[in-house]
């Protein structure tokens, strides 16, 4: 649990606690990091004025916020960095740290996120790499994000990723692909970014829009050669999606969304139950769609589609929970080649992975590093999870 103060160091340990009596600002901006900073569960206290270390509440009630209620929680420096850190949970990390070498300091959230403090009593202005993706976000600081405006000030990231933030003394400034102007998020898509990646694009990111809860974009494909393509969350393969597996990055050996005929298509996918559907525009040279599930075609002879839940899976900064068990669709209980799963409900995290029909299988829940399959192993403690792909779709494990 991480918080700036609580109703006792506020008032036993003023002069090491940062509170409302060193100036709304740097009470402001000490929750900006807190709640920016992908660390603990934050708690934001809202608390009144005192003058005595025993002085109890107003007498008035609490709901008016004045005659002493400080209601911290409503300013909307805090509030809305709360909107932030659900924005960019499933970005838990650190990325593209930036400091003066003093007391101004920016950080971002991979290509979810981006946050500014200037703690010092002059003003910045400095450009940055944020990592986001082009275009004009709304400073969830300074402004709020209301049915794709922002009623303050705007910051534009250009098509290199940089921006330039302007920030007052003692102010911050924050921004997060959910408050995207021009842009509302769309209620049941379970990421807040989606990307189509393929040989259309030389394998870059190229922005998904989230209509009704389906992500929807489009892709050409040019000449002979068959066209290939992949759904990736956030541009970086954290989370991606292609025909048989849900964390296989994209190569030539089969896993890819194969496009047979060069044309334009429509192309959408559900984040939810991973249906994706590839639909030829009015200038496609082929008259047919395809549709299918994207980590596990339930169409797909003699297998059957395996939503697999572990509970309690908190991780650290690059360490992900994965699903690892009996037979090659589980990796053969082998670290390295266990299957990734979605951080959905953090600290659930969920798949759905493509298993041999009328089959027993046993398999655990797995932490490792993502990037060092020898680091960071946690096993689900217990004896082994089982199923039978004859009788169930649906298997459950806790850490």
């Amino acid at each position: 649990m991480t918080f700036v103060a609580n109703h006792d160091n506020q008032r036993q340990n003023t002069s090491n606690t940062v509170t409302h009596k060193d100036g709304m600002n740097v009470n402001n901006i000490a929750h900006v990091f807190t709640l920016a900073f992908p660390y603990g569960y934050p708690k934001v206290m809202s608390s009144y004025d005192w003058n005595d270390h025993d002085q109890g509440p107003p007498a008035s009630a609490a709901s008016n916020c004045n005659n002493g209620w400080l209601c911290e929680h409503r300013n909307r420096a805090i509030a809305n960095m709360v909107g932030f850190r659900n924005a960019t949970k499933n970005a838990f990390y650190l990325s593209n740290w930036w400091d003066n070498g003093s007391n101004q300091i920016a950080f971002g959230r991979g290509s979810l996120g981006f946050v500014v403090i200037n703690g010092q009593n002059n003003n910045m202005s400095v450009t940055l790499q944020t990592g986001l993706a082009a275009g004009s976000y709304c400073d969830v600081v300074n402004g709020d994000f209301v049915n794709g405006t922002c009623t303050g000030p705007s910051i534009t990231v250009a098509a290199d990723g940089t921006a330039t933030f302007t920030v007052a003394t003692k102010s911050a400034s924050a921004i997060h692909v959910q408050a995207k102007n021009g842009e509302t998020v769309g209620n049941n898509c379970v990421y807040s970014s989606m990307k189509l990646r393929g040989t259309f694009n030389n394998w870059t990111a190229t922005d998904m829009n989230c209509v009704t809860g389906t992500w929807v974009g489009s892709a050409t494909f040019t000449g002979s050669n068959t066209g290939r393509l992949k759904f990736d969350a956030y541009g970086n393969w954290v989370n991606n999606w292609g025909n048989n597996n849900s964390d296989l990055i994209a190569d030539a050996s089969g896993n890819d969304i194969l496009v047979t005929t060069p044309g334009t298509y429509t192309i959408t996918f559900n984040d939810a139950n991973l249906q994706y559907s590839i639909t030829p525009a009015n200038n496609a040279s082929s008259s047919s769609a395809q549709t299918s599930s994207s980590s596990s075609s339930s169409s797909t002879s003699g297998n059957v589609s395996v939503t697999f839940t572990c509970q309690n899976g908190t991780t650290y900064a690059g360490q992900s929970v994965y699903v690892v068990g009996a037979g090659a669709a589980l990796g053969n209980w082998t670290a390295a080649s266990a299957i990734k799963l979605n951080p959905t409900s953090y600290p659930t995290w969920t798949g759905t992975i493509q298993l041999p029909a009328n089959t027993a299988v046993e398999w655990k829940c797995l932490k490792r590093e993502e990037n060092n399959a020898a680091a960071g192993v946690v096993w689900e403690s217990g004896s082994n999870n089982s199923l039978n792909t004859g009788s169930t779709t649906t298997t459950l494990g806790a850490f």
